[in-house]
This record gives structure tokens, sequence and C-alpha cells, in this order.
């Protein structure tokens, strides 16, 4: 089953968020709970509700800054990183009686994006300092460490059980979780029809864990997650430097630097992704077609600003984007009826 074209075509703008002072640099919904959470350039960390179209709660990180948040299993648990001062910690953060529960503090530098497994408490950070870590959430002490030539990024598979470490040199690296000690058993380079090798700011898996998106240089690579084969690749036209929220020494990176956010569609089959032209676009992911034209499904305006969080919820249809503003997409059903899926 896939959604249909012409659902995806009728997707408009259900509800804008215009609280932030500052631009949103990431977002994420929890999987099992009607929730998005935010974090801002502006401090804020902010929880909505996405069955009522409320935001339920805001709390304020003014001396650390937050960055790269995530949802824990628990729906009212988020951990983020810091944007602040000397002090790089992962912090774990209790929202509705906003305290912290715990710190992660072995990074030297800026952490540069965070992923939590789908299946228990583990934690991968990833930082300027090229450092990985593995935590769990129950103890402040890292479970393992591992070092990378350059700029790591890093996902979990949506089973939990193989997560894949990217550099700036567009080497990505897959590992077992339960022997990750022993390496990699798996790696692959992505690359442009030209030979050269786009920085890699961020990787997700689709959620039948066979492909894998990454994004930087200015475009989205869709690869078979099996053998790194090359499915697809998008322009964004997005010039910057693809880094993952840091420039120069680990500094953090101003948002119009930011790269474009990009996620898959539930069923697999879609990559959508933010764009220059402030607009979302969705792309279809086509068994050998051409990598460089992929067919483009639909176009959705209305953006003030670059669009760098882009997601799609795991329990409704409905996606969520954000420049400064967040915005809450849904399919009007009057352009598309109400047979929404195709075998």
């Amino acid at each position: 089953m896939h959604l249909k074209d012409d659902v995806l075509q009728a997707m408009g703008m259900g509800k804008v968020f215009k609280d932030a002072t500052a631009a949103i640099n990431a977002l994420d919904f929890h999987r099992t709970e009607d929730l998005l959470v935010t974090s801002g350039d502006d401090d804020q960390v902010c929880l909505y509700n996405v069955e009522t179209g409320r935001r339920e709660c805001v709390v304020h990180s003014r001396k650390y800054g937050a960055g790269n948040i995530c949802f824990t299993h628990h729906p009212g648990t988020v951990v983020y990183s810091s944007r602040k001062g000397p002090n790089h910690a992962v912090r774990y953060h209790a929202l509705h009686d906003n305290r912290y529960l715990r710190y992660f503090d072995r990074h030297e530098d800026t952490v540069r994006s965070l992923a939590v497994s789908p299946i228990n408490d583990l934690l991968i950070s990833c930082g300027a300092d090229n450092k990985v870590y593995l935590w769990d959430l129950r103890s402040p002490t890292a479970q393992g460490v591992m070092g990378t030539k350059n700029d790591p990024c890093a996902a979990f598979d949506e089973q939990g059980l193989i997560f894949a470490v990217a550099t700036a040199s567009g080497l990505v690296k897959m590992y077992d979780m339960r022997k990750y000690q022993h390496g990699e058993f798996e790696r692959f380079h992505i690359a442009d029809a030209d030979g050269a090798e786009p920085t890699i700011a961020s990787l997700r898996f689709s959620l039948d864990g066979k492909r894998m998106l990454a994004v930087g240089g200015g475009a989205v690579y869709v690869l078979d997650a099996f053998d790194g084969s090359q499915l697809c690749r998008v322009a964004t036209g997005d010039g910057g430097p693809g880094s993952h929220g840091t420039t120069g020494a680990g500094a953090p990176t101003p948002a119009h630097h930011r790269p474009l956010g990009a996620c898959f569609t539930p069923d697999g089959r879609c990559v959508m992704t933010g764009c220059e032209d402030r607009s979302i676009r969705v792309y279809e992911i086509e068994e050998g077609g051409k990598v460089d034209a992929p067919r483009e499904v639909a176009c959705w305006p209305g953006h003030a600003g670059r669009p760098t969080c882009v997601r799609f919820a795991p329990r409704r249809l409905l996606a969520a984007s954000a420049c400064q503003g967040l915005a809450l997409w849904v399919p009007d059903l009057s352009k598309c009826g109400t047979d929404l899926f195709a075998e």
C-alpha cells in the first residue's frame, strides 16, 4: 500500500504556528503519541499536540541553547544538544515539570547530530570533535565511543538493529548494533556523477529499512541501504556547504546556511524535501529510474523562509515543516476523495 499521488498533491497548510522569534533548528514526532517537539535558535523548546493543533508547553534553555531535539520513548521527555558556551553536553529534559534528568557530557566540541534508538534507551551523539558516542539514557557514562575522520552524523534503522555513521567525505559505514565494537560490516561512498563527494549533513532510514536518505552538498541522496547504490538524487537549490548545525570550529550555523530538511513519506515511495525557493517538493523514488531526474509528484508552497526541518508524522496523514514558522500539512479531502491509498 502506498499514498496516492493526488493525496500528496492535495496537501496544504492546515495550521501555522508563529510562536518562535528565531529559526526553528530541529523538530521530531513521537513514535506512539500525537506529539511534536521543536527546538529553536531563540532557545525555546516547544511541545505541540498534533491531534488538537495546540501548543501544550514551552520551556527555555537560555543558558545553553537547544538543537538537534529528539523525543525519547516517554512522551514527556526529550534530549537535545547545547548551542551556547563551552559546555557541549547533551541534555535529557522532562518537559512538563521543566527539569533536567541527566547530562551526557563527553564531547569537546559542538554536538552535530543525535539519534535515539526506536526499541530501547540507547542514544547516539556525533560531534565536531569527530567523536561518536553511544549512551544509555539511564546512565551518564558513555557505553561506547568511535573516532571518525571528520564531521560525523548518524542514524538508527527503524528496527533498532543497525546504525549508520556518515562523514564529510561522503563515506557511510554500517554497524550491527550487537557487535559494533568489531567495526562496520559494510561501507560505501556517496558521490555525484563527476566524482565529487558531498558533505553529509544528516542520515535517515525508511520505515522498512530498505532505503537510506542522506542530505548534503545542496542535494538529497536516496540510497539502497543494503549495497549503497544510488537510487535517486534531488537537487534542492541549496548551494551551502551542507554542514549540519555548525560552521568553522564547531560554531553554530546561521539559519540561512543550514542544509534544507528532507525525509521519506511513510510508505518509503517518495522523498520530500525543503527547497531554496521556500517550497516543499515531493519526488518519487523509481527503481531503475533516472538517478538525477526523479519524477516530481507534488509541490507545497507557503513558507516564508527556507524550510530546514521536514518530517512526516508516523501515526497520521500529516507532515510538519519549519523555517521560523512551524507548518502542519494535511490533505484537502475534497480534492482527493476518500480512497487515499493504492496497491
